[in-house]
């Protein structure tokens, strides 16, 4: 008897199980140490299933990349900056920063497979680079545009700033904060304490200034 044909749903759920699978192995094992045929037994599929939806390995990374960027990318990823954002008025920049800094930890934990291939393989492949900068970042700093404008037309940001360089500097600092927690298992007390200090220093700078003698 002829074997019945999958239906497009059923290839549609293969094919997202083949890419669970790949997240959660290269995830261990990196990519170039991981192994389509690891990726099939993580699966629970054959080999050969993998090479129906995926002609090399690379493509199966990019296909993690690219439904990270399109799916996750927005509408997780974003989301969370997005709604602080839009609830920012009226709020102290340090507020602010406080509750993304929490939100983008809380986001992590959550996905950590997935973001530990995609940025530890964003090292590699300058593909994936542009490909987290044209629709993450570009779209994280539109978020936060209306923030800076805000905070310079009220008088409280330094007016004439670079904002990409405000942006590199603030997810620089978090982005070393969150690693630290992740990798250190640091307590929720520590972590609150390490997070009014780095944002202290990014809303004060290094240096105290004296007031001027008259």
């Amino acid at each position: 008897m002829a074997r019945k044909p999958k239906s497009a749903e059923e290839n549609m759920d293969r094919h997202d199980e083949i890419l669970a699978a790949a997240v959660s192995v290269f995830s261990e094992k990196g990519y170039s140490g991981a192994t389509t045929s690891q990726v099939a037994k993580a699966a629970g599929v054959a080999e050969g299933t993998i090479f129906r939806y995926f002609k090399t390995k690379k493509e199966l990374l990019s296909a993690i990349v690219m439904t990270f960027i399109s799916s996750l990318g927005g509408d997780i990823v974003l989301s969370g900056v997005e709604k602080i954002v839009m609830e920012s008025d009226g709020k102290d920049l340090r507020v602010v920063l406080k509750e993304i800094l929490k939100d983008r930890l809380r986001l992590l934990h959550r996905m950590m497979p997935v973001f530990q291939v995609v940025l530890t393989e964003a090292l590699y492949h300058p593909e994936i680079r542009n490909a987290l900068h044209e629709n993450v970042l570009k779209r994280a700093m539109a978020t936060v545009q209306p923030v800076f404008t805000r905070l310079e037309e009220s008088g409280e940001l330094r007016s004439g700033l670079s904002r990409e360089t405000i942006m590199r500097t603030i997810i620089g600092a978090f982005a070393s904060l969150i690693a630290q927690s992740v990798f250190t298992g640091m307590s929720e007390t520590s972590f609150e304490a390490e997070a009014d200090c780095t944002i202290d220093l990014l809303y004060h700078g290094l240096i105290c200034k004296k007031e001027k003698q008259s």
